[in-house]
């Protein structure tokens, strides 16, 4: 590979990496249980080192490639990758370029309409539990009004008489409690008019964290391209992660077609 081929394929990487650290930032909670994986370099590909993230170089007769690994969760990552034409005819490039296994066992590897799926499906729970929230607000708007009074009462009385058989004298002692509730018009309508206007807020927000995120897949994913002589292609594929008791009995292979030739590549668990 010449060392301009080699420029273009890290500064399209470069760029795309901006991509996905933002998008995972979007959709992921600080890789929180992310699962680390590394590349290791077979005979004649190269190791480059980006933003502290892993890129792998390799280069046949009619397409350079470079490859890296994004950690999305235990179960999930993106195969980010950047495909050069060296030759003089165009071909063509997709998600089922890629494909994925662990000794014998395929891996599945997601195209962009699984993923879009997946996206709808996550979106349709958050509108249920922003709908169950808007419904607390209401109820406890309902009764904002409303206030009550709760107490207790004591009283003692004395009574005396005269009469023809002479003077009589009684007491009585009389306890309990009460409770009178009162309602306030006004103070229900702010009460109503601050969760609607709570719930509008949460509604507006989740459409524009649906809409990033979709704008965001869009922008990120590999989809059927025709690379013409010369021109590079870049994306990522998102693919499940074996256990890690299997990796730890077979190698974690990858294959990518590009042009007239197939790259292997290899992922390991990360010792870090």
């Amino acid at each position: 590979m010449q060392l301009a081929e080699i420029g273009i394929l890290v500064a399209d990487m470069k760029s795309c990496a901006f991509v996905v650290a933002t998008s995972m930032f979007l959709t992921s909670a600080a890789f929180a249980s992310e699962r680390l994986l590394e590349f290791v370099p077979q005979a004649g590909q190269t190791v480059e080192v980006v933003n502290g993230n892993q890129l792998i170089l390799a280069s046949g007769s009619t397409a350079a490639i470079a490859v890296s690994y994004w950690p999305e969760d235990s179960d999930n990552g993106w195969i980010q990758v950047s495909v050069l034409n060296r030759s003089d005819k165009p071909f063509l490039v997709q998600e089922s370029s890629l494909t994925a296994r662990v000794g014998d066992v395929a891996v599945r590897t997601y195209t962009y309409d699984d993923l879009i799926r997946h996206q709808k499906r996550k979106a349709a729970w958050r509108r249920v539990g922003a709908a169950l929230s808007a419904g607390a607000n209401g109820y406890s708007a309902s009764s904002a009004g409303y206030s009550q009074t709760n107490g207790t009462y004591n009283a003692h009385t004395t009574a005396s008489a005269y009469g023809s058989g002479g003077y009589a004298e009684g007491q009585a002692t009389t306890s309990g409690t009460y409770s009178s509730t009162t309602y306030n018009p006004a103070a229900a309508a702010a009460a109503r008019a601050d969760a609607d206007a709570a719930n509008d807020r949460v509604l507006s927000q989740l459409q524009k964290t649906v809409s990033l995120e979709r704008k965001s897949l869009e922008n990120r994913v590999l989809r059927a391209n025709t690379v013409k002589p010369g021109s590079t292609v870049m994306g990522q594929i998102r693919i499940d992660i074996p256990q890690k008791s299997m990796l730890k009995r077979e190698p974690f292979s990858l294959a990518f077609s590009a042009g007239a030739e197939e790259f292997r590549f290899v992922l390991a668990e990360s010792p870090r």
